[in-house]
């Protein structure tokens, strides 16, 4: 970092100091000023890191909180209900990377529903998770377009959504046999 500091300090000195005679004599004043700088910036990259750190550290303690599964989601078949779940509901890529990771226990009618910006065939993954999961995927139309039952823990194979979704539902395993959640249902979520 310092290097670079003095290397545009010699730039900048050897360019106004060969187009101008005084700015050549003020040299000790700019280097008083690039000093101030090269101060302000390791200070600016501490709270940048210290930004950062919290907010991973949030990441992490996300899908623990109880608090944070504030959203009614319900599945109809048919204008009927047959299922309805309280789930966190993630935006941040951050968070939805993290997802439900390292998590111990989730309860039957909990969730998560990752909301992505832009429909694609997504790729979701069982790593660092030690409960089994289904995973439903939504259309941005709200209908559900494919269906993944029981991901094993732990495992890095890729799961496909095989159609353009922007959302996925994971709940715990076993859920899509017994609430019978088929392709074609929709979904409606709301926070409380």
């Amino acid at each position: 970092m310092s290097d670079v500091i003095l290397v545009l300090s010699c730039v900048f000195l050897a360019f106004f100091g060969a187009h101008n005679a005084e700015l050549a004599k003020n040299r000790q004043k700019i280097k008083k000023i690039l000093q101030k700088l090269k101060f302000m910036l390791k200070y600016f990259v501490l709270i940048i890191f210290f930004i950062n750190t919290n907010s991973y550290a949030n990441v992490e303690d996300f899908n623990t909180n109880k608090e944070n599964y504030n959203a009614k989601l319900q599945i109809f078949a048919k204008n009927r209900e047959i299922v309805d779940f309280k789930v966190a509901i993630v935006h941040d890529s951050a968070l939805q990377q993290y997802g439900l990771m390292n998590l111990q226990h989730l309860d039957e009618r909990n969730g998560m529903l990752f909301i992505f910006e832009e429909e694609n065939i997504i790729n979701m993954w069982m790593k660092d998770t030690f409960i089994a999961l289904d995973m439903i995927f939504i259309d941005k139309n709200d209908v559900i377009v494919s269906l993944s039952q029981n991901a094993k823990p732990l495992a890095l194979t890729t799961i496909s959504s095989q159609k353009k979704v922007n959302k996925v539902l994971e709940i715990n395993a076993g859920l899509i046999e017994k609430y019978k959640i088929k392709i074609g249902q929709n979904i409606n979520y709301e926070n409380f």
